[in-house]
């Protein structure tokens, strides 16, 4: 699971290095990290961003800047514009942002004003989806900077792969097959996995760092 969060985490970088010390490579099918300014794509000099200018917090706002860049900057292949369209809000696990999520999500009025009688139009719109280890280091720490991180995905047209090649699972020792340590009679317990993860095109999900950086 942190594996796979890391994919959000370091939405904006081409590598990380994991709890392994292993650098993981994090690009997409276009050679750029998965949130960009100027994804490319292979039959037009036309490009694409899914980085919310400014990089504002969770607001109506926000959400706003975000649907806009799914139906205004999405290209296909050729170029074409095409429109995605998003189900989910994602969030770190930060009281504030997720407040304010359920805030635009469940509030019967829009949250920005003292009128009780204005329809809040994001209420039900969207799943609101928290990953626990959204706002960490790829060692599993705390990492502050990237509480206020959200995004929009469009979560029936994702086009990433996780191919589990071996389940999780625990080899034990067996008593009398040489499993102790001769040094202090401790015994190993074997646990193992293979998987793979990848994201090819990156048009399903757009992101705010949430920091107001440009």
């Amino acid at each position: 699971e942190l594996d796979l969060t890391m994919r959000f985490a370091f939405f904006t970088a081409t590598t990380y290095v994991d709890q392994d010390g292993v650098t993981v490579a994090t690009t997409v099918g276009d050679g750029l990290a998965a949130g960009s300014t100027a994804h490319t794509v292979r039959g037009s000099s036309t490009t694409f961003r899914n980085i919310i200018a400014n990089n504002p917090v969770l607001s109506k706002g926000g959400l706003e800047a975000g649907e806009a860049l799914f139906a205004q900057q999405m290209i296909n292949s050729s170029g074409v514009i095409v429109t995605p369209k998003p189900s989910a809000l994602a969030v770190a696990n930060d009281p504030a942002t997720i407040n304010t999520a359920r805030e635009l999500m469940q509030s019967s009025a829009d949250i920005t004003t003292n009128n009780s009688g204005i329809v809040n139009v994001y209420k039900g719109k969207y799943e609101i989806l928290v990953l626990d280890y959204l706002a960490k280091t790829a060692l599993g720490a705390r990492d502050s900077t990237k509480e206020k991180r959200w995004f929009l995905v469009d979560k029936a047209h994702t086009d990433a792969v996780c191919e589990i090649s071996e389940q999780p699972h625990l080899i034990s020792p067996q008593p009398g097959a040489n499993s102790e340590d001769f040094d202090n009679d401790d015994w190993t317990f074997m646990c193992s996995a293979a998987y793979g993860l990848e994201i090819i095109d990156p048009k399903w999900c757009v992101v705010s760092l949430g920091n107001g950086e440009v």
